[in-house]
């Protein structure tokens, strides 16, 4: 396995910052607003309490994907998978697949 490119409070705080709508900057500088903080407070706990695993194997392939996805949903109730660096998953043959073809291999792997 390789080394994760964010911690796991690191990516629990970028999920909040992307569901509260605004970026971290506004919480250090000062900026947020009334809302802001009821939005910020109704998504924390959310985000803390939900499972996470970070998994970074240097060689999945784009057919391993689907069967990664459903071991994690059925061994740890996941309700939420992302998947960073799709674009640089191999095929199975080692060729690279054009980009339409990973966004619909990413997407099926979640509906089954």
């Amino acid at each position: 396995m390789g080394q994760p490119p964010f911690s796991k409070p690191e990516f629990g705080a970028g999920h909040v910052q992307s569901s509260v709508g605004f970026g971290r900057h506004r919480i250090h500088s000062g900026e947020m607003t009334g809302e802001d903080w009821t939005r910020l407070a109704r998504e924390v706990p959310g985000t803390a309490a939900a499972p996470l695993a970070i998994r970074t194997p240097v060689s999945l392939t784009m057919a391993e994907l689907p069967e990664q996805a459903r071991t994690l949903v059925a061994e740890r109730k996941i309700q939420l998978l992302a998947v960073d660096g799709i674009q640089d998953m191999q095929e199975a043959r080692e060729t690279q697949r054009p980009p339409e073809e990973r966004s619909k291999t990413s997407r099926e792997a979640w509906r089954r």
